[in-house]
């Protein structure tokens, strides 16, 4: 098993109260929730980004439509990913899981998936 990492923005904040405040006040390294919205209306492979404080729940937003393709099945095998605030201004934020190696290779499964080379250069 490897780590994988990826950069991704957080987007449609404005359409959440004070999503757009409390990520400009979010310190790099502050873990978000990630959950997955199979019955959005809009996209079947939505992935809304949370922020939890003292009990409190708020909505920032979701993960592109792209990178939502990519993440739902993860998601919805159960895999844990982990979603922090990235070292950047905005709403830029780290994912990382695990994922398993190809037999014989360093480079993982999955990217060599179609969908994953639309994103190569952010995972590592």
């Amino acid at each position: 098993m490897t780590k994988a990492t990826m950069k991704a923005n957080i987007v449609g904040s404005t359409f959440y109260k004070d999503a757009g405040n409390i990520i400009a006040r979010l310190r790099p390294g502050a873990k978000l929730i990630l959950r997955r919205e199979p019955n959005n209306k809009y996209d079947r492979n939505a992935v809304s980004v949370w922020f939890s404080f003292s009990g409190n729940e708020t909505q920032l937003g979701h993960l592109s439509r792209g990178l939502a393709e990519l993440m739902a099945p993860k998601l919805d095998a159960g895999l844990e990913v982990i979603a922090t605030k990235a070292p950047i201004i905005g709403g830029v934020i780290n994912l990382q899981w695990e994922q398993e190696e190809a037999p014989g290779e360093e480079v993982p499964q999955e990217t060599d998936d179609a969908l994953t080379k639309r994103f190569r250069g952010l995972i590592t």
